[in-house]
């Protein structure tokens, strides 16, 4: 059982891109944002600071490259719990995606869950029912 598994080597203070980019992509849905826009309650500075940080190539790392061997290597079933809106899942889903993770992803033995949760540690009552569902399921 794994849960919101770190795979991005944090080079500032801001969130991951792949937290960035659902984060944006989730306020254009939103009317309220759009207001906030054009009232001055959305800080510009801040929503520059964030568009750069998209723009910018992400330094290269060997850290998805092997989670993703461990992942496909290891003997016995795989379970990945990850919180929807936590920004270290947001960034192992992106990875997850990536053609490094093949072996892994095409494996029958792995299942990877969503929590509707934006606690990275699972923090709410409701995270912790679907946490402990999730455990005992696995271990049956």
């Amino acid at each position: 059982m794994l849960s919101n598994i770190w795979v991005i080597e944090r080079t500032d203070d801001m969130p991951p891109p792949a937290a960035i980019k659902a984060r944006y992509v989730e306020r254009l849905k939103d009317p309220k944002a759009w207001l906030g826009l054009f009232t001055g309650a959305i800080k510009i500075r801040k929503l520059a600071g964030g568009l750069l940080r998209l723009a910018r190539p992400t330094p290269s790392s060997s850290l998805p490259q092997q989670v993703a061997d461990g992942l496909a290597q290891f003997k016995g079933p795989i379970s990945i719990l990850l919180a929807e809106r936590d920004a270290t899942a947001l960034a192992f889903i992106d990875e997850w995606k990536k053609p490094i993770f093949d072996k892994a992803r095409n494996r029958n033995d792995v299942t990877v869950r969503m929590l509707p949760s934006d606690s990275h540690s699972f923090a709410t009552a409701a995270d912790h029912q679907a946490l402990a569902e999730t455990l005992l399921k696995a271990l049956r």
